[in-house]
């Protein structure tokens, strides 16, 4: 459409700057449009042959050299060419032309040196160069454009295989722990393993089905870690309190899955003791589009240090989620101070997306 319109305001435009437009009749109108469509009919061509070949395959490339001496060339049949079809129009015209009707008797013109050139070549020498200016630059900026959409959907490509392979890092992970508590309970003979199992069913429902997809619900999201933590709470014993808040319209959003497993997990693993006093706190805040996740937990360093490599699987992978999924939009802390270890996580959400 837009090539459509530029090619009609080509066409017209050269009608409306003669300055006797207006009282021009019709018989001159009618011998000037052939003269007119033959030349910009040659200059249409020239303009896709340039836009559409000559700027990928040679200028594109580096070929200067050649995509030079080709619009040169190019130049020339076009001259020659409207030099024929002028000599063919003026030799039988279908209304005799309008100058040749003068109004005045000046005598003869003064006779031109050998060198002269016909003003009207000049015209076509400037609509020579204006094609191909604007075609060159029209071909240049779509490759631009086609080069860009390329990069952004490699780059989409990329992060969604790099989020896939995140998902799968963190999926097996939590399963293996998770199948390590419930044998811990059937090693007690506990009347919790049934209820477990359950559990367990439950979150490998929402892993395998609703965790696959791109976002889910939060409140989705939050209620497959309350099952979580009920998991864990089943081992632990009476000396380790947990709570768990949720304040805010969590059901109005939506959020990318997995992200909190492994913090929460992590606080499970690492902030619990069979002989002494913990605490673990796990708080969801929503206010306006605005979602502050905060976990802390007691730190016994005898099993924390022991296991400092694994402790950083789970959250570095998170940590690389958050950088593709919200580079500019979360605030990642994770800090020790007073014998706790504290993860303090905010993720601006807006309309229910990241």
């Amino acid at each position: 459409v837009m090539h459509l319109i530029g090619w009609i305001m080509y066409f017209i435009i050269p009608f409306f700057t003669m300055p006797n437009f207006i009282s021009l009749k019709q018989q001159d109108f009618l011998f000037f449009l052939p003269h007119l469509i033959i030349n910009n009919v040659l200059l249409i061509g020239i303009f896709y042959i340039n836009y559409s070949v000559l700027v990928n395959r040679f200028l594109l490339r580096n070929k200067t050299k050649q995509y030079l001496l080709i619009l040169l060339l190019l130049f020339i049949i076009s001259l020659i060419f409207s030099y024929l079809s002028d000599l063919l129009l003026f030799k039988n015209p279908p209304f005799k032309p309008p100058f040749d009707k003068p109004k005045f008797n000046i005598g003869p013109p003064p006779p031109r040196p050998e060198f002269f050139i016909d003003p009207k070549y000049f015209g076509n020498i400037f609509s020579y160069f204006l094609i191909v200016v604007f075609s060159s630059l029209m071909a240049l900026l779509s490759e631009r454009i086609k080069a860009n959409e390329e990069k952004k959907q490699i780059q989409f490509e990329k992060k969604a295989a790099e989020l896939s392979a995140l998902k799968l890092q963190i999926s097996p992970h939590f399963l293996f722990n998770t199948l390590n508590n419930i044998r811990w309970l059937a090693r007690k003979k506990s009347d919790l393993t049934e209820d477990a199992v359950v559990k367990l069913a439950t979150l490998l429902r929402y892993v395998i089905y609703q965790a696959s997809e791109e976002k889910v619900a939060l409140l989705l999201e939050i209620n497959n870690l309350k099952d979580f933590i009920g998991l864990q709470e089943m081992r632990i014993g009476n000396n380790t309190s947990v709570s768990f808040e949720v304040s805010g319209l969590v059901e109005d959003y939506e959020i990318e899955p997995l992200l909190f497993i492994p913090f929460v997990e992590n606080a499970f693993k690492y902030g619990v003791s069979d002989t002494v006093d913990s605490e673990i706190k796990i708080d969801f805040k929503l206010v306006a589009h605005v979602l502050n996740f905060k976990v802390s937990n007691s730190i016994f360093r005898h099993q924390f240090f022991e296991n400092i490599e694994n402790t950083g699987l789970g959250i570095e992978n998170v940590r690389q989620r958050l950088c593709l999924l919200y580079p500019h939009s979360h605030t990642l802390n994770i800090t020790e101070k007073d014998q706790k270890f504290t993860v303090s996580l905010r993720i601006e959400l807006i309309n229910g997306e990241n």
